[in-house]
């Protein structure tokens, strides 16, 4: 039969533990490395996607700027209107009774 010697067995054990915590740290690195990498394209694909909303935002402006101001005219015609001229208080439905009611 064969005979090992603690030490022996020792370094073997020693050996397999080295060997798998070298394996989780390359392992942990090349996860990091293709987060860092996936976070940098994403970043870059948000700025050109936020950059072209605000051109195509831009462009849209530029086609109907009669829209604003056909708004403007009408809020200024409401605006230039004469407003209703109130009731006198005593034909106002809205007032109260001074306690007689």
């Amino acid at each position: 039969m064969v005979e090992l010697s603690y030490f022996a067995v020792f370094l073997l054990f020693a050996g397999c533990l080295c060997a798998g915590i070298v394996a989780a740290v390359i392992h942990t690195w090349s996860l990091r490395a293709l987060t860092y990498s996936l976070e940098t394209r994403l970043a870059l694909v948000e700025g050109l996607l936020s950059r072209e909303v605000k051109a195509r935002a831009g462009q849209e402006r530029w086609r109907k700027p009669a829209k604003a101001d056909e708004d403007l005219q009408a809020a200024l015609a409401l605006a230039g209107a004469k407003p209703a001229k109130p009731l006198p208080w005593w034909q106002n439905p809205n007032l109260r009774t001074g306690g007689y009611g």
